[in-house]
């Protein structure tokens, strides 16, 4: 169970982990005993985020253990933290910075199998409290090694400045963290002795003041959604209905549409023009995924049966009945539900 205190507007929570460091017969007991974070900010703000880490090493190693400390960021894609992020840290083993490391660079537990310091922390973890795989694994680690030794403590604070929002788009989020080496990585049960890392999930954090309309929501279930949140019009795209989220006008009734208009842009001419597709057909009924959850995948292009020169640039749609009498909008209101196409 999380205790929650605020100070200051800022979500402290406490937490403890075990972590075991080395190749040998290692143990290290570690505590995140804080993580600071705030619960709102704006987009374009750098925001600040503190872990306190402490851990006591018991290694059955000499010379002594050398590794870097890493630290691992779940974050929106959009937000581009690998730019947009600057990390130091104070501890009585030396004060420094950390730099990005290479994401190509194999994380030792996962090495055997190609996985990358990205790659096998999604394996690890997936995308933390988020319900939208748009978020991604960044790892960072400090510029000098340290050496531990049987009975080494380290108390250390790691402070992180992220610049949030480089997508224009307001967001809700959970933040997650991984704090571990670079020699053991995301390593588990050397022996008996447990796991070589320790991870904390954070609240929901609000990112407001986009200006692009859209309106990025990975902390609560939608009515409707449309997957990947982020796409051009050559992809394929899956739209979907969960009629569990509250109570519509279309409770009941198992046989949904989609009823949308497409902006369409003529590349050639510059002229734009917009097209629906709100027929009732197959085409456009979403099929029943499962008690109150529907899907329907479409290729945009052949759905709205492009030329060679026209685009996409945006969709509004609703989910209606088979006749289009009965129709949901966002939120559950007479307004359409959005969609832009972008690519990054």
């Amino acid at each position: 169970m999380r205790s929650h205190i605020h100070i200051k507007g800022v979500k402290l929570w406490m937490l403890c982990a075990v972590m075991v460091i080395g190749v040998a017969i290692t143990f290290c007991t570690t505590k995140i005993t804080s993580v600071e974070e705030p619960s709102t900010a704006v987009i374009g703000e750098t925001i600040n985020v503190k872990l306190t880490v402490d851990f006591t090493a018991v290694i059955n190693l000499d010379p002594p253990y050398l590794a870097n400390y890493v630290v691992a960021i779940l974050a929106p894609k959009g937000w581009k933290i690998a730019e947009n992020t600057a990390i130091t840290y104070t501890s009585n083993k030396g004060n420094g910075k950390m730099r990005l490391l290479d994401p190509t660079r194999l994380e030792p537990t996962q090495a055997n199998n190609g996985l990358t310091w990205p790659q096998s922390l999604k394996s690890k973890f997936g995308i933390g409290g988020n319900l939208v795989d748009d978020v991604e694994w960044v790892a960072f680690e400090s510029e000098t090694q340290y050496p531990f030794a049987n009975g080494d403590n380290l108390q250390a604070v790691v402070n992180i400045q992220m610049k949030v929002g480089a997508d224009n788009n307001t967001t809700l989020t959970r933040l997650g963290y991984v704090v571990c080496d670079s020699k053991d990585g995301i390593l588990v049960g050397v022996g008996t002795t447990g796991v070589a890392y320790a991870s904390y999930f954070g609240g929901c954090l609000t990112v407001g003041g986009g200006t692009t309309g859209d309106v990025l929501n990975f902390c609560d279930p939608q009515l409707a959604s449309v997957d990947p949140p982020k796409a051009v019009d050559n992809d394929l795209l899956t739209f979907k209905f969960d009629s569990n989220v509250q109570s519509t006008l279309l409770d009941g009734n198992d046989d949904v549409h989609l009823c949308i208009d497409a902006t369409i842009t003529d590349t050639g001419s510059g002229a734009t023009h917009t097209v629906q597709v709100c027929d009732g057909s197959e085409k456009t009924k979403l099929k029943k995924i499962s008690a109150g959850k529907y899907g329907l995948t479409i290729w945009p292009q052949g759905f709205f049966g492009l030329t060679e020169t026209e685009v996409i640039t945006r969709m509004s749609y609703y989910i209606t009945n088979n006749t289009g009498a009965i129709k949901v909008g966002y939120q559950n209101t007479a307004a359409p539900f959005t969609y832009k196409f972008k690519c990054e």
